[in-house]
């Protein structure tokens, strides 16, 4: 983790409700779940796949931050199960940093894939950037062609 200091946000509204399920008890209640704590985040934290859908029974989360190596389950067996039950944003952070580990990621569902070490400042992007994205109603698109033509059908 780097020592660089978390910066904290003016919210003009709260930012979204994260779960973070991550077995190293250090780095979750150590570092995470607190620093993700003073970037503004309501934040709450487990250490197992069971404890996260234990969790996920009686509270809602807009965004699920998710190691990988935990011991009750493998989580990408947990990303396909959260993405087949939920609409919340997932957000991979593990050690298994690969190419192959990457790309099974967001095959099983994740809509992020952070590996460790990372500067808790940069998963706080990582997740304002993802609610902000997952908040945005689709728009329509311009039609084809409209770029070259500076919006104006073409005559």
């Amino acid at each position: 983790m780097s020592g660089t200091a978390i910066q904290e946000f003016p919210m003009t509204s709260p930012l979204p409700s994260v779960l973070v399920v991550e077995d190293d008890d250090e780095l979750r209640e150590g570092v995470l779940v607190p620093g993700l704590r003073i970037a503004g985040f309501d934040v709450h934290g487990v250490a197992s796949a069971f404890e996260m859908y234990r969790e996920l029974l009686s509270n809602r989360y807009r965004l699920i931050v998710l190691d990988v190596g935990l011991p009750d389950e493998d989580g990408f067996l947990a990303a396909r199960r959260l993405r087949e039950t939920t609409g919340a944003g997932i957000v991979m952070l593990t050690g298994r940093g690969g190419n192959s580990d990457r790309v099974r990621g967001f095959n099983e569902g994740a809509d992020l894939y952070l590996t460790k070490p990372i500067a808790v400042d940069v998963l706080a992007g990582s997740l304002r950037s993802l609610s902000r994205r997952l908040s945005t109603p689709c728009t329509r698109h311009a039609p084809a062609g409209a770029a070259l033509t500076g919006g104006r059908p073409e005559t």
